[in-house]
């Protein structure tokens, strides 16, 4: 069935700002920092003593979603004194409320531990359950750091915490091992269906520096070594270090991602590991391309197994991969109805994409204007979001709110790195900055002004003959009908936000002169 274009995208059409995807609907704001509006208001704000409190919003970090994207969790920061400022946010869609925040009690716990930040977010797994990492104070000292877990069968429990042993791993000299006990960095923290939590200890304290960090599996009450820095043999050579956030596994525990050093040569030494397999290494190429690797910056796991990375080459140049094939790269054109739109630049900031095979990628492009110069791409060819795209904050259907993504100073990076998450049925979430379009930011702290938005990709075919996306048909589509018709890629040159499928008025799924008939009868209103 065939859905005609909303007001609001109607109305950002008509001034020119839509980006070349239409959708249904336009990008809605979950939380922001815009100091007075709704969506800053952090909800289940709770004082020092436990009593309800309004604050707002000064910085929204990151999130993490359930596989199915049926559930999330956002770390964030208030405007509130610092002793109470730092939040856990649990939600579904567009509603969230606290989960846990600064100086209220360690959920799993012993009094008086209270919160006092929190190891980035939380990780699912596919029941819905959940484990994160907080650091506690007021409790005792040497136990601070902890992994908690929530179940839906045993509710919050801390299983995991500093100076708690950790078996299996192996000391310099080896006759030194057998006490060795987790640090106070416990990171890359995610839950597995069968209620294994898997997470980076950066800090093993009674072990030489030279067998940490260590990757380790908590399960029944024993944290494992998986992975050991100067032990683990890898890819020919032996593992030598973890960044803290650089460990995954699949909720059903069939597929792990780690990311780090091994002991080779420092130009070569890089590794993003799959499964035990090198997928790719600093100094090597990707597979099927000359373009060489110098630097892996992040990563992502799905679910099903498949994995995104991105990076950049020894020229400064940027790269973003699929299961190890190139998905864009600094000078390789964003295609769309048959014709180059731009080019990608120099810089990307998030690859990823959801489990039937769509991906995401967002980066700059070589577009003139650099308040409308980086963008996010579907599928390798429809700008879905771009830099200074209008907001309707509001909600009525006009964009007249003042509000558009990205930075007030257009050189700073208009959306947050690594922080995208595309459902199955492609809903697109995502955390950007706001500014007024007068060259402030909608917000005082951090990034300046980011928020959690979102945004459905699932199109929506526009009004029939609309060939100039005005929102009417008439003699002015007349040009790009034609050009529709003769050259395609000129079309999508010429009218880079609007559909070349308007223009297919018989429905056969092809644009051809078959067309011409009913694009007359449109004109003449029969």
């Amino acid at each position: 069935m065939k859905r005609f274009l909303t007001r609001s995208a109607l109305v950002s059409a008509a001034i020119g700002l839509t980006s070349s995807m239409a959708s249904a609907a336009g990008i809605e704001v979950i939380y922001s920092e815009i100091t007075g509006h709704p969506s800053a208001l952090i909800p289940g704000a709770l004082d020092a003593s436990g009593m309800p409190i309004a604050i707002e919003f000064k910085a929204i970090e990151d999130i993490n979603f359930k596989a199915d994207g049926s559930q999330w969790i956002l770390r964030g920061r208030a405007n509130a004194l610092d002793t109470i400022d730092t939040c856990l946010l649990l939600g579904a869609g567009t509603t969230g409320n606290m989960l846990a925040q600064e100086a209220q009690p360690v959920a799993g716990g012993t009094a008086p531990e209270v919160y006092d930040f929190f190891d980035g977010v939380a990780g699912f797994n596919d029941a819905g359950d959940f484990a994160f990492g907080a650091r506690a104070r007021n409790g005792v000292f040497a136990v601070k750091e902890k992994v908690i877990r929530f179940t839906a069968a045993n509710g919050f429990q801390v299983v995991a915490n500093e100076s708690a042993p950790l078996a299996g791993a192996i000391d310099s000299p080896v006759g030194a091992s057998g006490d060795e006990l987790l640090g106070n960095s416990l990171n890359g923290i995610h839950l597995l269906n069968d209620n294994r939590v898997g997470f980076v200890d950066l800090s093993t304290t009674n072990i030489s520096t030279l067998r940490r960090p260590i990757l380790v599996y908590h399960n029944a009450g024993v944290n494992q070594t998986f992975l050991q820095s100067g032990i683990t043999a890898i890819g020919g050579s032996v593992w030598d270090s973890f960044p803290s956030d650089g460990f995954r596994t699949t909720p059903d525990g069939a597929h792990y991602i780690a990311l780090g050093d091994d002991e080779g040569p420092t130009t070569t030494d890089q590794i993003l590991v799959v499964d035990g397999n090198v997928v790719l290494r600093e100094g090597s190429v990707i597979p099927s391309t000359s373009i060489a690797v110098t630097s892996i910056f992040a990563f992502d796991l799905l679910a099903s197994g498949d994995w995104f990375s991105r990076g950049s080459t020894p020229t400064g140049s940027d790269w973003a991969v699929r299961n190890g094939a190139l998905l864009a790269a600094t000078g390789a054109p964003i295609t769309s109805g048959g014709g180059a739109i731009a080019n990608w630049g120099d810089t990307f900031l998030g690859c990823t994409g959801n489990r039937e095979g769509d991906t995401i990628v967002c980066g700059n492009t070589d577009l003139a204007d650099p308040g409308r110069d980086t963008v996010v791409v579907f599928n390798g060819s429809d700008i879905v979001v771009r830099e200074g795209d209008p907001i309707d904050l509001n909600e009525d259907g006009i964009f007249d709110d003042g509000v558009f993504i990205g930075r007030g100073n257009n050189t700073l990076a208009a959306f947050a790195a690594n922080d995208f998450f595309l459902t199955d049925d492609r809903i697109l979430y995502f955390i950007a900055p706001l500014n007024d379009g007068k060259g402030n930011d909608l917000g005082t702290f951090g990034a300046g002004g980011e928020a959690f938005l979102r945004l459905d990709l699932n199109p929506i075919v526009g009004l029939l003959g609309d060939m100039n996306c005005d929102g009417i048909v008439s003699v002015g589509d007349i040009a790009g009908f034609v050009l529709a018709l003769t050259d395609p890629a000129g079309y999508a040159a010429t009218f880079p936000d609007c559909d070349i499928n308007n223009a297919d008025v018989n429905g056969d799924a092809v644009v051809s002169v078959g067309d011409i008939a009913g694009f007359v009868a449109l004109l003449v209103g029969r």
